[in-house]
């Protein structure tokens, strides 16, 4: 993995990761979202029911989904061994979050008719996240 891509990755899952830390932390301490002045729409996705799976919070999902890409980008700069399985066990974790990521998009966009920043970053996170690792997936 060239040394550009990886850095590229690392920025993005941390972006990822503090994102999904923010959100967890807004639904432990039961906090507003810092939305847009004017904008409901981040309390309206926090305060629904798909803002957790199974009594399990979003932001933690998430937090866990960006600390594992995060691990195994280390484990790819420490372990060039193991790049090759790495880099699938990299797209097997970024397609599921891809996949979440998608579901819950489409359940603000078209089930809440509402829209949240803070989520939408983390889709942004997990899109680009997913699509690099298609391309690194490629190079096996």
């Amino acid at each position: 993995m060239k040394k550009s891509i990886h850095i590229a990755l690392v920025i993005l899952a941390s972006v990822g990761f503090f994102d999904s830390l923010y959100l967890y932390f807004v639904k432990l301490t039961a906090t507003p979202i810092a939305c847009f002045q004017g904008s409901t729409g981040c309390q309206t996705v926090e305060n629904s029911i798909y803002s957790s799976i199974y009594g399990v919070p979003n932001g933690l999902v998430g937090m866990i989904g960006y600390g594992g890409i995060l691990i195994v980008l280390g484990m790819i700069k420490y372990r060039p061994d193991l790049t090759d399985t790495l880099r699938y066990i990299l797209f097997g974790i970024s397609l599921i979050g891809f996949l979440f990521s998608v579901y819950l998009t489409s359940i603000s966009l078209i089930v809440l008719k509402a829209t949240c920043p803070v989520c939408i970053l983390s889709a942004i996170m997990r899109t680009a996240i997913f699509i690099i690792s298609v391309f690194e997936l490629r190079k096996i």
